[in-house]
């Protein structure tokens, strides 16, 4: 008996580990995580071993898998959901079989007890070689013994939140947490957390946020991946509801999309009332991780808006006052010109920092197709974080808002660059430049915001990280490993760890001593550009300003202070407008002034003949074809700027700005096609109709010209000027238009 015992053992040992070897051949994501294991040159024996048994977890399988998924297809959403969709088979398809093993095959036939047995030497054979793996399924075995002999067979988490009161749901919740890891502490309570959080979930109506708060606005692509991120954050610690979730997102999305393809490629806004765009609007803020203040701000942006289109559907609802129509304001929310914050949306977003970018403007309005090759963006780099390098496929213009830093530049062989910066500080990045960057400050936030000219495509930006892992993706990693092994001269299991280990995200944070090292070497004050160079950064704030006085101070960089800025034709001006005042109403001859607003609040007004004459296509080309002559008409575009928001003035539009009371208006301009543009004003001291002879004066406002003198000459101030408020101090008044207030 003994050699026929002992031949059984060892066909069963044969079996199990040919089915072991077999396993490991089919499951390319045990194989892999198994490496990575074996790559962590630090784990003892006892860790490895661990390490590797935690591979064989089917959610752990289902996170590798996921990840995955995000590395190789994070520019296509579509590939991406499509292969997370087939890692959750995957994975529920594994439960179901394990699920079968543990009570089919491990507790088979025969009385409880009987079953008790063969469970617990199963768990001898399986995990012989993982002391801590058969303790655990030894004590299953009996945890599940202990239920069938009280006649509760394990159910899951969902079965146990079934009847009553969310109360009562919680008080069963917790108990069976109790029994089932009486022998865990840990278990035990992470399971009762799990209780709870369900629980504040149910009680919040939260059940499903995911599909309702999350799908708000942006593409449909956008929406999905901000509802797989929502689940990851609400369901962390329940790998099936969080499965769920997602599941529930893409379900959503491919139902949106297919919603969409049947509309003809339109949007939701149109079908959304003002009231449910308040509310998207209002979750927005408060899940895209704003400071109290930016929230605040946030909110009330979205309130002014709906406000400023309840009354614009008035307008258009009275239909016995057409002219009431015809000089209706135009809402920010549906202006190809006014873009909120919710407008730029995150491109990288780890702990220590953020990338936004503003959508493309084509997407907004074919009447911006002049500027479609330019995008604005915002860096956000916590103290002592660091910026992974890093290239573009566009020429980028950066500018300090806030903050101080060191940026390097690697510009080709044995041409590296290294610039102090601070506030005020403008260099160029042209496309293709490795850069990196930390934030050398131990407090303060760096702020930077850019001005981006594509190369390639159109509007569309990429970005390429040659250092990293799988987040941020390598590109290396998209070649073969013998490419790599050739291309580098070294092992696969060196290349897979050297582009395998980075998984904190395109900004990391950095100890003092790393910041400390990789500051030294950069520019210092003294070492700052000076006329013709054209490499250091040049300090806008630095320079004599253009225009100043108590209303205002306005700063240029033009092509004579910086080489590049000729070269993309690019103007660079700061603005301060003092709080009360305004611009005079002034226009451009050549350039597209993109405005980003860095502090305050305010209005901007502008004329546009072209939102007008969208209006009035069909009239127009009635009159002509009846050969009457075309009257010009102007469609009033009134925004309200805050904090982070952007406004866009197309070359030849009038167009005036006024900050709040409280508060200093900054914004940061970046004019396009720069070369041989005039900044034309249309009131104050400069004001270009004083030019005009007397017949002329009098021909075209059909006034004795001493009169039009009289009312152009009443302005005594220039570029800035005191604003409506302070015109009329002591008297109550409405936000009036400024044009109108002017003279328009």
């Amino acid at each position: 008996m003994a050699p026929t015992h002992t031949v059984l053992l060892l066909s069963m040992f044969l079996l199990a580990s040919s089915a072991l070897a077999l396993s490991n051949q089919e499951d390319p994501e045990l194989r892999y995580c198994r490496r990575q294991c074996q790559q962590q040159g630090r784990f003892s024996e006892r860790e490895l071993k661990e390490c590797e048994s935690r591979c064989e977890d089917p959610e752990e399988r289902l996170r590798q898998c996921q990840r995955r998924c995000e590395t190789q297809h994070h520019d296509d959403p579509s590939q991406c959901a499509q292969c997370q969709r087939r890692c959750q088979e995957r994975y529920e398809e594994e439960r179901r079989e394990q699920r079968g093993s543990e009570r089919g095959d491990i507790l088979g036939q025969g009385s409880p007890e009987e079953r008790l047995q063969q469970c617990q030497s199963r768990c001898e054979t399986q995990h012989r070689h993982d002391p801590s793996q058969r303790s655990q399924c030894q004590r299953r075995c009996q945890e599940r013994y202990e239920q069938e002999r009280r006649g509760q067979q394990e159910p899951e988490m969902g079965d146990v939140l079934g009847q009553g009161s969310p109360e009562e749901r919680l008080q069963q919740c917790q108990r069976r947490c109790e029994t089932q890891h009486r022998h865990d502490p840990r278990q035990r309570t992470q399971c009762q957390r799990q209780c709870e959080e369900r629980y504040e979930q149910e009680r919040r109506g939260q059940q499903e946020p995911e599909t309702g708060d999350v799908l708000g606005q942006g593409s449909p692509e956008e929406r999905l991946r901000e509802c797989q991120r929502r689940c990851e954050t609400q369901h962390r610690h329940d790998q099936r509801q969080r499965s769920q979730c997602q599941r529930r997102c893409q379900e959503r999305y491919e139902e949106e999309r297919k919603q969409q393809q049947e509309r003809g490629g339109r949007g939701n806004d149109e079908e959304e009332g003002p009231q449910e765009r308040l509310q998207q609007c209002r979750r927005r803020c408060r899940s895209e991780g704003y400071s109290p203040r930016e929230q605040s701000r946030c909110e009330r942006d979205c309130q002014q808006r709906y406000e400023q289109e309840q009354r614009e559907r008035g307008g258009r609802d009275d239909e016995t006052n057409p002219r009431r129509e015809e000089g209706e304001e135009q809402q920010e929310g549906r202006s190809p010109y006014f873009f909120d914050q919710q407008s730029f949306r995150h491109r990288v977003r780890t702990e220590h920092g953020n990338v936004r970018m503003l959508e493309r403007f084509t997407k907004r309005s074919e009447l911006l197709r002049a500027i479609e090759h330019y995008r604005l963006a915002f860096l956000e780099a916590n103290p002592n974080a660091f910026v992974l390098p890093h290239h573009i496929d566009a020429d980028t213009i950066c500018y300090v808002a806030k903050g101080r830093g060191t940026i390097k530049l690697l510009r080709g062989e044995n041409r590296r660059e290294s610039y102090d910066i601070r506030r005020g500080d403008i260099i160029t990045v042209h496309a293709g430049t490795v850069v990196y960057m930390v934030n050398t400050d131990s407090n303060e936030k760096l702020h930077i915001a850019k001005l981006v000219r594509t190369v390639s495509t159109p509007g569309v930006v990429r970005g390429y990280f040659g250092v990293g892992g799988e987040d941020p993706e390598s590109f290396f990693r998209s070649f073969s490993d013998e490419l790599l092994q050739a291309a580098f001269n070294a092992k696969r299991e060196t290349v897979e760890r050297m582009f395998g280990r980075q998984t904190k995200g395109a900004i990391v944070r950095a100890s003092q001593e790393q910041v400390r090292a990789m500051s030294r070497g950069g520019s210092s004050e003294g070492e700052r550009r000076t006329f013709g160079e054209s490499t250091k950064p040049f300090n806008l704030l630095s320079k004599r300003p253009t225009h100043s006085s108590r209303y205002g101070q306005l700063y240029e960089a033009t092509a004579e202070d910086c080489r590049e800025l000729r070269d993309l034709d690019v103007q660079v001006s700061f603005a301060n407008i003092s709080s009360g005042s305004m611009t005079a109403p002034y226009y451009l001859t050549r350039s597209t002034k993109m405005i980003i607003v860095l502090e305050g609040d305010g209005i901007a007004e502008m004329a546009c003949p072209h939102m007008a004459g969208q209006r009035q296509e069909r009239p127009e080309k009635e009159e002509e074809t009846r050969g009457q002559a075309r009257r010009a008409h102007y469609q009033k575009v009134r925004s309200r700027l805050s904090c982070g928001t952007a406004f866009i003035v197309p070359a030849g539009h009038p167009v005036a700005i006024v900050a709040s009371r409280g508060q200093n208006l900054q914004v940061l301009c970046f004019e396009i096609n720069a070369k041989n543009n005039q900044r034309i004003f249309l009131s104050g001291k400069n004001n270009i109709l004083k030019q005009l002879e007397s017949e002329a004066k009098e021909l075209s406002f059909n006034m004795p010209s001493r009169e039009v003198d009289e009312f152009l000459n009443r302005q005594q101030e220039r570029m800035f000027i005191p604003g409506p408020e302070q015109q009329r101090q002591g008297k109550s008044l409405k936000w009036a238009s400024i044009l109108d207030f002017a003279g328009f």
